[in-house]
């Protein structure tokens, strides 16, 4: 997973940074740091994300659209 897999992961569940940092049990700051690339993905993150969300085939090909998109 990379930061722009993390953002499209919120995206798709429709979660503003302060909602997912909840869920995922850190600080808003966190996600906004990963997410501008000011912070690496660490471990530790990645463990929460794989403990809370199941990524399945319909996120995977929401991501694959949402890298094809200009934002």
């Amino acid at each position: 997973m990379n930061r722009e897999m993390f953002s499209a992961l919120r995206q798709f569940h429709k979660l503003t940074q302060q909602q997912f940092a909840g869920e995922l049990g850190v600080s808003p700051s966190t996600v906004d740091s990963v997410e501008s690339g000011r912070r690496p993905l660490s471990r530790f993150i990645r463990g929460k994300v794989a403990s809370t969300y199941q990524l399945d085939d319909t996120f995977l090909k929401f991501y694959e659209n949402y890298k094809n998109v200009d934002l």
